[in-house]
């Protein structure tokens, strides 16, 4: 008999991406196929779902190359929450897609959090921050597209879409299903009332499934196309978040899962519906029956490093140069890693606040921003980057302990993304939070966990997890970990004390 794979296909924001993954858990190759973005107007973020089915298209054939057919047993999905497709009567689009990024509908997401209140929109949905999701993006068409508006007969997530045009089929998974503001936890259905304030028929939302369930099967004309076999089963996954939890390898009630990219998120797995009334985080249904997820973001991440590194090359904006700490020192303006380890716990009296997007997560203020304290003139660009470094690690800090206010410690961290090619950053993270700091050997975790859940629809047990799927760990430093207590505590007294004083400057600004 020849070997069992599955693909893992997660369909993200900027690209697609597909895995060849055999039973015991191993991305044998993967493939990525990038979309484009565009930006009509100031805020509009648009692609077009033909491009993400495009994307996955070839993604899939890169991968099964050369593969007996019949080898690949079933196909997982995985996608960016958020983003939507309208399709009309025939199945095609009727405007571009518009991504979770979009942020055209912000005085329509104003208009919704009034009306029904806060507290309504999070005990039902599990967040406030409807400025993100498809219900006000379609009450923002309703009022500016009249004509698109009534032409819509589907609306799809990007997997939905994309199982869709593999199986004929229109059906979203239900952790999915919570990041397009129509989604009841309470009821775990569409919400009708909900669907009325935007005056869309709740049929025009996919049907809903769980996650780890058939959706359905590849129909022969597509199968034909991807060089599969026909009637493959393609099996629903969930939000990317939730998926990199499953492929991490994140066990409920020990781990929090970090996620290292442009913005920075801990996830973490809770066994009952719980909902967080001050809002630091969303909490949605998780891929795994029976669970729920609390997912709490946090001011920027990565994105503060393509900022440092964008100011201290002299390159600015043009230079589109991608960042890979594990390369430090040998990018303009990044510094090695020797470098950064000269420089001790608290960047020789460096505090740097990484708000540059506003601070979100554990402490929520869209108008605050960034600032460093601390300079001297004997302050260099090495000092600065770790603060950081430094600042980014305090944030998760302050993010794990609104996670264990909220009910659920951590009691250790598994980190995956972009910051753990850094052979300095998972050890500043273990050493400001105290807790140890895992990496997975495998990085493609979303990917990896809609492949699992896809593994587990059609009956392929789950291997037991080997000691070579952890790459590295990372033990706090006892007398580090002390160093970082105090800079911490005065880290938070520097962001609720500078929060007037930014303010005003914000208003300053402003005003002229």
């Amino acid at each position: 008999m020849s070997e069992q794979y599955v693909l893992g296909v997660d369909v993200g924001t900027s690209s697609a991406k597909v895995g060849l993954v055999t039973p015991e858990g191993t991305i044998l190759r993967i493939a990525s196929q990038p979309y484009p973005m565009s930006s009509p107007q100031p805020g509009w973020a648009e692609q077009s779902a033909e491009d993400w089915w495009t994307a996955v298209l070839h993604a899939i054939q890169e991968v099964v190359a050369g593969l007996d057919p019949a080898s690949v047993v079933a196909i997982g999905m995985s996608n960016a929450g958020g983003s939507m497709a309208l399709l009309d009567q025939d199945g095609k689009e009727v405007r571009p897609a518009m991504s979770w990024m979009d942020a055209r509908a912000s005085h329509q997401a104003e208009q919704l959090l009034a009306l029904k209140g806060r507290d309504f929109w999070i005990q039902r949905t599990g967040s406030p921050f409807l400025q993100f999701w498809p219900v006000t993006k379609l009450a923002w068409l309703r009022e500016n597209e009249p004509q698109v508006f009534a032409r819509i007969a589907s609306i799809l997530h990007p997997s939905d879409y994309v199982i869709f045009r593999l199986t004929g089929r229109k059906i979203t998974d239900r952790c999915t299903a919570c990041a397009t503001g129509f989604y009841d936890l309470q009821t775990g259905m569409w919400s009708q009332e909900i669907a009325s304030l935007v005056g869309i028929p709740v049929d025009l939302l996919p049907a809903l499934g769980h996650s780890g369930s058939i959706a359905g099967l590849l129909s022969e004309q597509t199968a034909a196309t991807l060089g599969l076999t026909p009637g493959t089963p393609i099996v629903l996954g969930a939000w990317d978040q939730a998926c990199a939890v499953i492929g991490a390898g994140a066990k409920s009630g020990q781990d929090t899962l970090l996620s290292t990219g442009t913005a920075w998120v801990l996830s973490h797995a809770m066994p009952t519906l719980h909902v967080d009334p001050l809002a630091r985080g969303i909490t949605v249904q998780h891929a795994r029956r029976g669970e729920y997820l609390f997912m709490l973001a946090m001011s920027n991440g990565g994105s503060i490093v393509e900022w440092y590194r964008r100011v201290f090359s002299g390159k600015g904006d043009s230079d589109e140069e991608e960042v890979d700490l594990a390369e430090s020192g040998k990018l303009s303006g990044i510094p090695s890693a020797i470098e950064i380890e000269r420089v001790p716990p608290g960047s020789d009296g460096l505090l740097f606040l990484p708000h540059f997007i506003g601070a979100v997560g554990a402490h929520p203020d869209l108008d605050y921003s960034g600032c460093i304290l601390g300079l001297r003139h004997g302050t260099g660009r090495v000092q600065i980057f770790r603060s950081i470094l430094e600042a980014i690690a305090y944030e998760t800090r302050w993010g794990l302990e609104a996670l264990s206010e909220f009910g659920y410690p951590a009691s250790r961290i598994r980190m995956i993304g972009g910051a753990t090619r850094s052979p300095i950053w998972p050890q500043i993270v273990a050493d400001v939070t105290g807790l140890e700091v895992i990496i997975p050997k495998q990085t493609e975790c979303a990917v990896l966990g809609a492949a699992k859940l896809a593994q587990g629809a059609i009956g392929i047990q789950e291997q037991p997890e080997p000691a070579a799927s952890i790459a590295r760990c990372y033990t706090p430093d006892a007398t580090n970990h002390s160093i970082y207590d105090q800079y911490y505590a005065l880290y938070r007294q520097i962001h609720i004390s500078l929060k007037d004083p930014i303010a005003r400057l914000r208003q300053l600004h402003s005003a002229h």
